[in-house]
């Protein structure tokens, strides 16, 4: 650590008057005079203007952005729809175009095999018949119980 010596800490002397002799002397603008209420509420008033003026410029650039934005949305959304569109009607070609062929291969197959589907509409038929003959009897059937309980309460 270094000592500093009071012999370094004196000035010469006479120097102190010279730098009081060689200052400048600054001058100061005139004080203003204090602001009074009328200035105060002129200046609040043009800072609410500007801060609306920037407020609606604000307001406007959203617009704008949001409008792009709806307008690209819509485009998008056009876009997907025509394109589903044209999924869906290729796909309605395709199949109508595939059930046509299926229709003629059966009405090809009954000209060339009557026998199996005079067969096939025959077991159907039976299988009917005996499904109705079934329900038929099972309904019937649950019906007894009530008829000898009224004849009971007789």
């Amino acid at each position: 650590m270094d000592t500093i010596r009071n012999d370094e800490l004196r000035i010469p002397s006479g120097l102190e008057v010279d730098t009081a002799v060689f200052t400048e002397t600054v001058e100061l603008p005139p004080a203003l005079p204090a602001p009074t209420l009328k200035d105060r509420v002129d200046e609040l008033r043009l800072r609410g203007a500007e801060a609306i003026g920037t407020m609606k410029h604000r307001a406007d650039e959203l617009k704008r952005d949001a409008s792009m934005k709806t307008g690209e949305l819509k485009r998008n959304v056009m876009m997907k729809t025509n394109e589903l569109k044209q999924n869906v009607s290729m796909k309605t070609d395709e199949l109508k175009r595939t059930s046509i062929m299926k229709v003629a291969d059966v009405q090809q197959d009954m000209r060339s095999n009557p026998n199996k589907w005079a067969g096939i509409a025959a077991g159907a038929g039976l299988g009917i018949g005996l499904i109705g003959r079934y329900l038929s009897h099972r309904s019937k059937r649950r019906h007894v119980p009530h008829l000898v309980i009224i004849e009971a309460a007789c």
